[in-house]
């Protein structure tokens, strides 16, 4: 064989083994931690959504809820910078973004109805309550889904 031959076959051979422990990561791996957190959030999101549909109309106001919407928050803030520090994980990154603005966004019209009284029976009548849930369900059904997909 000649030389330039031989040189070739070896330079060949060094890229193949070289790129084979190589490995392009175009999602992030699954991770059970987060979808444990997102079962909990959750979790927390419909046990609000139980009292609240229980109570009776004129006692569904923000102020007795108020510290279990910060807690869920603050469970959602957790999710999304957890959800920031995976590498290759824009989809589940922008699915946690929503979530939390769509909790921040229902919070702060929670809060604003109540505030407002008025003759309204209640802050947050039973069709809000469903379309609220219903909401939040889709946005996690989406989060869980993503995050099953990378098994």
């Amino acid at each position: 064989m000649p030389r330039h031959d031989a040189r070739a076959l070896v330079t060949v051979l060094v890229v193949v083994l070289a790129l084979s422990g190589c490995a392009v990561r175009l999602v992030a791996d699954y991770d059970a931690a987060t979808e444990d957190a997102l079962l909990r959030a959750y979790e927390k999101i419909n046990a609000l959504y139980d009292r609240l549909a229980e109570s009776p109309f004129g006692e569904r106001d923000y102020g007795p809820v108020a510290e279990r919407y910060g807690a869920i928050e603050t469970d959602l803030r957790v999710l999304l910078l957890r959800q920031r520090g995976r590498e290759s994980n824009s989809e589940s990154v922008g699915i946690a973004e929503r979530l939390l603005e769509s909790w921040q966004s229902t919070r702060a019209e929670h809060k604003r109805r109540s505030a407002a009284g008025g003759d309204a029976p209640s802050a947050y009548p039973d069709s809000l309550i469903a379309l609220d849930r219903q909401q939040f369900d889709d946005h996690f059904m989406a989060a869980i889904a993503a995050e099953q997909a990378k098994k």
